[in-house]
Parts: C-alpha cells; structure tokens; sequence
C-alpha cells in the first residue's frame, strides 16, 4: 500500500453534530406553536443524530468506515468497522479545506457511491496533509 489512513473519532465531529442538531431543534420549538406538531419531527432530529453518530463511530455501526488505503495502480480500498472491505473503488471528486476532507469514491456498480468524511484531528497530522496535497494535486482527477 501506498498511502494507509485509519481514521478515528473526531471531537470536532461530534461538537458540530450537537451543534447543528440543537440549533434546528430549537428552531422547530421556537416556531410550532402547538407542540403535539413537534413529536415527527423531533423523532427526525433525533434519528438524524443517532444515525450520524453511527456514521462516525461514536455508535458501534457495521457501515462506519475506519480506513482508507490507495495502492499503487491508483486503486482505493475502503475498510468497514465489521470487517467488510470496499475494493477497486476509485476516487471521484474530493472538497479539501485545511480542517476537513470530504472524498468521494465510486465502486464497480454504477450506484455504488461512497462518501468519507476525514477531520484532521481524527487522523495523524502528517498523513491529513499528505491526503490534502494528494487531492489538490493536477493529475488526481484526470481520467
């Protein structure tokens, strides 16, 4: 392998989940004014939440994915938390900024799509930046 990044939980991550979970919450009691309106979509907010805490493993979660690998022939391996392994998967489009990398993996199927979220302090410092410059390098995304 050429470039080997596990991934682990983010504070930054989490911090922003509550963030943004709380403020719609509080958004949704400040204009419902009748409050037997507000069990649907407090049980969404709710669920939302669980569901992105299970994204990035603050919850056990089969789905959660935990390491991506590129190897020499430019082939991306993405690893699960349960031990499944996404193989031959290719790097489609990536949004890089200094905190955060979002990439975007196509898999062999044409709706097999992958989307990992990487904040830097979820990961070592060297291999984030490595992955920034890799993302903004020219030739990444020529075909």
């Amino acid at each position: 392998m050429v470039f080997n990044l596990p991934i682990g939980r983010s504070t930054w991550m989490m911090t922003y989940l509550i963030v943004i979970h709380s403020v719609i919450l509080l958004t949704l009691l400040s204009l419902l004014t009748h409050y037997y309106w507000l069990i649907i979509p407090i049980t969404l907010i709710i669920l939302s939440f669980i569901f992105y805490l299970r994204q990035y493993q603050y919850l056990s979660s089969k789905s959660a994915i935990t390491k991506i690998a590129r190897d020499t022939q430019q082939k991306w391996l993405l690893y699960c938390s349960a031990g499944v392994r996404y193989s031959d998967v290719q790097l489609v489009s990536s949004v890089v900024t200094n905190q955060v990398v979002i990439l975007r993996f196509k898999g062999q199927r044409f709706w097999q799509t992958y989307s990992v979220v990487i904040v830097a302090d979820a990961v070592d410092s060297k291999l984030f930046h490595q992955l920034r410059v890799y993302c903004r390098a020219p030739k990444t995304f020529q075909q």
